[in-house]
């Protein structure tokens, strides 16, 4: 088998009211108490500025979310209110009267604040035995230095709609990713260590691009396999070529004279791969049927797992048609 990989677009988790189409962006970060906020950063040994550009660097992973996304128009603010400024706490929600200003001011339906934000950069280092294979295959112990860096970030969103005077959604959660480093010293692997502001940084942008997908459908990319070629039918093996050159309508009418095989081994895989061409084109109950066909039919295996994605799916587009659908 070969693959491909095609665009679709996921509903998002949480369906936001049709009457909701212009979002703007409010930062929500400033500590109430800075004092509080300085001993922290000398406690913890964080740079000054630090979490004031992990909350941009989220905003951007926020805002690039939206632009992916046809469902909502959004603006990104310079407001700074004051949070909590506590870690993993969310405050207490806005005042409606101040969502309600915001929303005046900035002509939109509803407002998004990042309610807090909070980071860490934590370091191990050391070394370790290994075992490894050298150049005459004998496995030989090795004595390795490694450093590793773990980034660990903390936000708080909060979707606000003065219309229903509801918070439409709220979530706290905690980012994290590890770097691994190697060297001939713990100094030198130390040394290629990625450093703590720019791990951070990477962390709060795909926090920020994961709450956006939350609350907006967008754009992914999806692996799908197809059978290659087969020695048996030239017709299954030329359709198969023209999907490898993005001919799927092509390939389709091929692998369709393949499922007349007299071979059911070869007649199950022209379904299966029917199956994804008709996906790839953007017919759903067209490659639920064929994938169907295939496994129930020709007992091909591989199609029961893919019928499984198939529903899936045909799920998610009911959900997205919904969505999509009241945005306009």
């Amino acid at each position: 088998m070969t693959s491909t990989y095609l665009k679709v677009m996921r509903p998002a988790q949480v369906t936001v009211g049709p009457h909701i189409k212009k979002i703007a962006i409010v930062n929500r970060t400033v500590p109430e108490k800075k004092a509080v906020n300085i001993i922290e950063g000398i406690l913890t040994g964080e740079m000054p500025g630090r979490d004031k550009q992990g909350v941009q660097k989220a905003i951007d992973g926020l805002q690039e979310s939206f632009i992916n996304s046809p469902r909502f128009e959004v603006i990104r603010t310079n407001e700074e209110l004051k949070g909590s400024g506590i870690g993993d706490m969310l405050p207490t929600p806005l005042n409606w009267t101040v969502i309600t200003d915001l929303c005046k001011k900035y002509q939109v339906d509803a407002i998004l604040a990042v309610e807090n934000y909070d980071s860490d950069f934590i370091i191990t280092k050391g070394d370790k035995i290994n075992k490894k294979v050298n150049e005459k295959g004998d496995t030989i112990k090795v004595l390795e230095y490694y450093a590793e860096g773990i980034a660990t970030v903390n936000l708080g969103y909060r979707l606000y709609d003065p219309q229903k005077k509801a918070i439409v959604d709220q979530l706290q959660n905690s980012n994290k990713n590890k770097w691994n480093t190697k060297g001939n010293s713990v100094q030198d692997a130390l040394v290629q260590l990625i450093d703590a502001n720019t791990a951070i940084q990477r962390v709060s942008f795909a926090s920020g691009g994961n709450y956006g997908s939350r609350i907006t459908p967008n754009w992914v990319s999806v692996r799908r396999e197809f059978y290659k070629k087969n020695k048996r039918d030239s017709y299954f093996t030329i359709g198969s070529r023209k999907a490898q050159v993005n001919d799927w309508n092509g390939a389709a009418d091929y692998w369709l004279k393949a499922t007349q095989s007299r071979s059911s081994k070869v007649a199950g895989k022209a379904c299966y791969n029917l199956a994804l061409a008709y996906e790839v084109l953007g017919d759903l109950d067209g490659a639920k049927k064929w994938v169907t066909t295939s496994y129930a039919d020709y007992g091909n295996k591989k199609a029961r797992r893919y019928s499984y994605l198939i529903d899936g799916r045909i799920w998610e587009m009911q959900k997205l048609n919904e969505q999509m659908s009241q945005a306009n």
